[in-house]
């Protein structure tokens, strides 16, 4: 499936680049250098404003390379709706114990496009097909057992949180 971007570039090196031409993910950089500090966050532009067309959505994830640094998205995933054209930044976060620094130009997320299909809701007393699953979330593999989660006082969390 192939269709049609339109960018603006601040400056030709800006251009959003795909590594290799299967990958799902094309590359942003950063405009500038920056110093990040442990637990501290950073906004970085990046040069680029996209048209995502309309049934479409652009969604700015981390690179591999800076979770090994611990260098995050602040938001986990950044979702770059059709409506939006202004340019596209990049929160990131140093999750880590030891100074990063972000050098100008360096690939500092990823985006990719992905259809959105309309959605409609429908509220219902009960599903119309009953997964095998069911209502079995976290852990439910077998691999940890949970039981109904209640919502624990305060005295109690803390309590609980020193003993680990």
């Amino acid at each position: 499936m192939n269709i049609d971007l339109e960018i603006k570039l601040d400056r030709p090196e800006c251009m959003p680049v795909r590594a290799h031409e299967d990958d799902a993910g094309m590359d942003l950089k950063a405009m500038r250098a920056a110093h990040l500090k442990p637990s501290e966050q950073v906004i970085i532009g990046t040069g680029v404003r996209l048209n995502v067309p309309k049934g479409y959505v652009a969604l700015a994830a981390s690179r591999s390379g800076h979770g090994k640094r611990n260098v995050t998205l602040a938001n986990s995933v950044g979702v770059i709706d059709s409506g939006y054209q202004g340019e596209v930044l990049v929160i990131l976060t140093n999750n880590g114990t030891e100074d990063q620094y972000i050098k100008r130009l360096e690939r500092i997320c990823q985006i990719v496009i992905v259809p959105i299909p309309k959605v409609n809701m429908m509220v219902v007393s009960e599903f119309s097909e009953q997964s095998e699953r069911g209502e079995n979330g976290w852990g439910s593999t077998g691999k940890v057992e949970l039981t109904r989660m209640v919502p624990l006082e305060e005295d109690t969390l803390r309590r609980k949180l020193t003993e680990l």
